[in-house]
């Protein structure tokens, strides 16, 4: 398959090649396409390898303007993060209202810790991508629960146990947070 990289001899397109002989077999290198009349070569780097399939991959498409081409990388982007963040909420449905709340705090005392640590010496401890989904999969939980069990609520009615269960636990974790970001423990 062509490459995007030019022989240094010719300036030809090049092919990614396979050493399959010898001491330096599978070692790879990219062949002049006009080999043997040329033979012009490139030392294979994984590196510059990787990147030429990224922006392959997510470069801007031709004729696609900068324009079009962020809102597509954007949707794609968001498409991903949001079919990572159902695949994890799926796996919290399964847990109690103790487990998942048990989750959701550790999760609010995460964010907090970064958001404190940000704000008073300027870097937080970078947490990773499943780290974040899961703390908004989490959320998103929560809010499905505690939607359910206040959705029956009429004004002016006390709330049920349930509801009641909830709006505690989020009360409980607001303050938490708070004193993680503003006092500092």
């Amino acid at each position: 398959m062509p490459y995007d990289i030019r022989c240094p001899i010719c300036g030809s397109e090049t092919v990614l090649r396979t050493l399959k002989k010898g001491p330096d077999a599978g070692n790879k290198f990219h062949m002049c396409l006009h080999y043997p009349d040329c033979k012009g070569k490139v030392e294979y780097d994984p590196e510059a390898e990787h990147h030429r399939k990224v922006i392959e991959k997510f470069g801007p498409r031709p004729g696609e303007s900068s324009k079009e081409w962020n809102r597509r990388i954007m949707e794609e982007s968001l498409t991903r993060i949001f079919q990572r963040q159902d695949a994890k909420q799926q796996e919290l449905i399964k847990l109690t209202d103790d487990e998942l709340m048990e989750v959701s705090y550790k999760c609010g005392v995460a964010v907090s810790e970064w958001f404190r640590d940000m704000r008073t010496t300027g870097t937080g401890k970078s947490t990773s991508r499943d780290e974040s989904d899961l703390y908004f999969a989490a959320e998103a939980e929560v809010d499905r629960r505690v939607d359910i069990a206040c959705s029956s609520q009429k004004n002016g009615e006390p709330p049920s146990p349930e509801c009641k269960k909830w709006l505690d636990y989020l009360e409980r974790k607001r303050k938490a947070m708070e004193d993680i970001v503003l006092r500092g423990d």
